[in-house]
């Protein structure tokens, strides 16, 4: 999770850092509208369609920003997912033992769920096979639903901070050093 993280924070560091330099414009040409000195009619013609581009533009690039850190999350729910598919190749010799025609026992499963701790496909075998044969075994597939929701939950800080910080010259970077803090996150 943490790399997902620090893919997502750098990620939105860099498009912070272009979003800057349209802000940086925008704030500038502010300032010329504030000016008492320029003219109406050139703040009219000129500066304001000037801000109106640039507030699309930044509009434009948080809205492109949001679509990549989607994408992002996206591919890492779909890898974390994959780790319960079932997969011909983690097959051990313990899978013999399921239809080898001896009838297994609540122990046996357990002994052979331990032997398969880090093998998704051994455990739902194991556990299909309780299933089907009215055993009870005290073990349970890791879904990974806990990894599922911090990337949903990165997803929403992710948003909540384009939608509200990544445009802000003063607390932008604060902010995003301070949502995605690499330090208290879990791997």
């Amino acid at each position: 999770m943490a790399s997902l993280m620090s893919e997502i924070k750098n990620y939105l560091r860099g498009q912070r850092v272009d979003i800057e330099k349209l802000v940086d414009e925008k704030l500038r040409l502010q300032d010329e509208l504030d000016d008492p000195k320029i003219a109406h009619d050139y703040k009219q013609n000129t500066i304001i369609p000037k801000m109106g581009e640039l507030r699309h533009k930044i509009s434009e690039k948080k809205i492109f920003a949001e679509q990549e850190v989607k994408k992002m999350v996206a591919a890492a729910k779909q890898q974390i997912s994959s780790l319960n598919d079932l997969k011909g190749e983690d097959l051990t010799e313990d899978a013999k033992l399921f239809s080898c025609g001896v009838k297994l026992s609540e122990s046996d499963l357990e002994k052979i769920i331990d032997r398969n701790s880090n093998n998704a496909t051994m455990i739902q075998l194991a556990l299909r096979y309780a299933n089907e044969n009215g055993l009870k075994v005290n073990r349970v597939l890791d879904t990974h639903s806990q990894a599922l929701t911090a990337c949903d939950d990165l997803s929403s800080t992710a948003h909540l901070y384009i939608d509200h910080w990544i445009d802000d010259p003063e607390q932008g970077i604060k902010i995003l050093d301070r949502f995605f803090d690499e330090g208290s996150s879990q791997e």
